[in-house]
């Protein structure tokens, strides 16, 4: 199934849409979606996405919906994007129009996924190595577990693994707790994410992505609307505040784990200031300033290295910082160069007569997530919300009143460095 392009402007990017029933395949005609949009996040594993349409030619009666169904999506105009998910659940199918004697127009309503997502969570494994890095690991399991997908961002972890055993559990398990204990080669903090972009499947600490030089060149504006919907033109926009209720968790603590060689615990502890210092702050400035509390919160884990508990500790806190500042903006449709995990720069304007630009918000900002939406009913039909994340201020006259907290990446974990701890079997 393919399109091809005809020139049109960004807003009419082309689409096309077919389903795979038992009996048969049909396509739908963009003329009859009622809604199409799909997800993709650095915080999800795999895409997820939702479609309403009118079925004028009688899809329903090509056989019974078994649940095996298949969808394809085909979009795009610079460069074609095909995905291939699996219908997860059809949540109505009603009638529209007609009288008591006529059946009508049905419109389906469905949800679906991407293949990936039943590999990740419907099957158990069980498995060993030995002496591997955990992002090694990470490339097995999505190598024999997940079918092979194509691997986009990399980055190797510092942590190699004794003994590494995976007892009959879900790939979806084990890379979780991968992840919690590893910390980045590039980065050397903890913080790593796996997901899935148009690129293919990302193992990645948020560091290394604040930190990348793959940038969108051209600025995103706001206002200055125009009939011709330039592509880096935000049609709208929305700031999400602070979570006061996640705050806790970042302002510091102490984990304990337990060396049953010694018989002892072991101890570290973390403040907020300390957190801020070592993880990349696009601007620079913290969001709040310091509110460490050495005892906000306190856990104790089964590990036995303190740099394993610290890196625990700094995968919890960067993930839940990233997340008190979000910014969501609504932009017309556009393919290239846009995708989850991207950096991209804002132009945000200034209130103030005597400056062009908001001093604190203007900047760079890490693309969170990226919603395709295409809807007859909408103009530009085919739009794209981008949820995006600024953990910082790039500069702020009131610095000089309220005491922001500067970050400076430092290097925390030695590459390289082997630990004996991680034996699978103590986790419970």
């Amino acid at each position: 199934m393919a399109f091809e392009s005809s020139g049109k402007r960004p807003q009419e990017e082309l689409l096309g849409v077919a389903i795979e029933m038992e009996a048969g395949s049909a396509i739908i005609d963009g003329k009859d979606i009622i809604l199409l949009n799909f997800i993709e996040d650095i915080f999800s594993s795999c895409v997820i996405g939702k479609l309403q349409f009118l079925d004028p030619y009688g899809a329903f009666e090509m056989g019974p919906i078994t649940g095996n169904e298949r969808l394809y999506i085909d979009y795009g105009q610079d460069e074609d994007q095909i995905i291939s998910c699996v219908i997860y659940k059809i949540n109505a199918i009603e009638q529209m129009g007609g009288g008591i004697e006529q059946a009508g127009q049905q419109t389906f309503e469905l949800y679906f996924v991407e293949d990936i997502f039943f590999d990740l969570n419907h099957k158990l494994y069980s498995r060993s190595w030995l002496d591997t890095k955990t992002s090694d690991i990470v490339k097995d399991i999505c190598k024999v577990m997940l079918n092979n997908p194509d691997l986009a961002e990399w980055e190797d972890s510092n942590e190699i693994l004794e003994n590494f055993y995976m007892p009959y559990w879900r790939p979806k398990d084990a890379i979780k707790w991968l992840i919690e204990r590893s910390s980045g080669f590039t980065s050397k903090h903890g913080g790593y994410l796996f997901y899935r972009n148009r690129n293919g499947v990302n193992f990645i600490t948020i560091d290394k992505l604040m930190s990348s030089t793959q940038i969108d060149k051209s600025p995103y504006k706001l206002g200055g609307a125009t009939t011709e919907y330039e592509y880096n033109q935000i049609l709208g926009w929305k700031l999400l505040g602070a979570d006061s209720t996640a705050m806790r968790y970042i302002r510091g603590g102490v984990r304990r784990g337990f060396d049953s060689s010694t018989k002892t615990f072991v101890e570290t502890s973390n403040t907020y200031s300390d957190s801020i210092a070592k993880h990349v702050i696009l601007g620079g400035y913290s969001i709040f300033p310091d509110i460490s509390e050495s005892f906000a919160q306190s856990h104790l884990d089964g590990d036995s290295d303190p740099l394993i508990l610290n890196n625990i500790f700094e995968n919890d806190f960067i993930k839940r910082y990233n997340r008190q500042q979000i910014v969501e903006i609504v932009v017309p449709g556009r393919i290239a160069d846009r995708f989850c995990g991207g950096l991209i720069e804002l132009e945000w304007a200034s209130t103030d007569k005597n400056q062009k630009l908001n001093k604190m918000m203007k900047g760079y900002y890490l693309i969170k997530s990226i919603t395709h939406q295409w809807s007859s009913r909408q103009t530009p039909s085919f739009t794209q919300k981008l949820v995006l994340l600024k953990n910082g201020y790039t500069d702020a006259d009131a610095v000089k009143i309220v005491k922001l907290v500067k970050s400076n990446p430092i290097k925390l974990n030695i590459s390289g460095e082997k630990s004996s701890i991680y034996q699978l079997t103590t986790v419970k």
